[in-house]
């Protein structure tokens, strides 16, 4: 290959590279849904980068993979499944685990003996890396490549930045989703403060610094003859 064409097959595959991350992005964004957001991603790699394959699994609370996304792979990715969830990890997910790099394996066929999908990767690469946000660890991507492409820089820092969105999206999820469980909780507590308040065999109000009456309860009413929406508009004061 002649120097003006290797620049030409460089400039594509960066060309390549920023389509790919820009179509990436647009999943992150688009998506609020763990599991739309990871089946996306996989796909768009897939689809735009020319990636064989492309799989994610997540971690859950304990720290066993428990969530898992893939295209390409089909129904033979279902072994996979369930080694990782029966944590029997394979060498290449010990090995990406471990380190914050990418992780690159040459040739998977022969070297991941312990993978139900090696054979799926016959000449060809893969590349593994974590999804790890802020010190968290939500799990890991993997993909295989054309042979050509697993050692190149270029590609290996794609696949990093690649990781490091998705992990910072499903961190937005997962503060969202704390976000909903917390509004949830305060909407109960709330709930039952309120029966407690309305059943109570007692005159109950509640008011604020100035003495403006914020609420009462039914018992109140009967006590002071006025309406509980009355008394929302009254000052304690005119009850004294």
């Amino acid at each position: 290959m002649t120097e003006p064409e290797e620049i030409e097959r460089r400039l594509q595959r960066l060309n390549l590279i920023l389509r790919t991350i820009r179509n990436v992005d647009h999943v992150i964004l688009e998506e609020e849904d763990r599991d739309r957001l990871i089946k996306g991603v996989c796909n768009s790699l897939v689809k735009t980068r020319g990636y064989f394959n492309a799989w994610i699994a997540l971690l859950d609370g304990s720290g066993r993979f428990a969530t898992f996304a893939e295209a390409g792979l089909g129904d033979r990715f279902s072994v996979l499944v369930e080694q990782l969830k029966s944590g029997r990890l394979t060498s290449c997910v010990e090995s990406a685990l471990t380190q914050s790099k990418a992780v690159v394996i040459n040739d998977p066929a022969s070297s991941c003996t312990d993978c139900p999908l090696a054979k799926e990767y016959v000449g060809r690469g893969g590349i593994v890396a974590r999804l790890q946000y802020r010190g968290k660890l939500y799990g890991l991507l993997c993909a295989s490549v054309p042979a050509s492409l697993v050692t190149e820089a270029e590609e290996r820092s794609l696949f990093k930045d690649v990781a490091g969105d998705i992990a910072s999206a499903l961190h937005k999820i997962e503060l969202e989703e704390d976000h909903k469980r917390a509004e949830e909780s305060l909407r109960e507590s709330e709930n039952r403060y309120r029966v407690l308040f309305d059943g109570a065999s007692d005159g109950m109000l509640v008011r604020d610094l100035e003495g403006n009456i914020i609420m009462a309860n039914s018992a109140m009413a009967e006590h002071t003859g006025y309406m509980t929406h009355e008394q929302a508009k009254m000052n304690i004061t005119q009850f004294l």
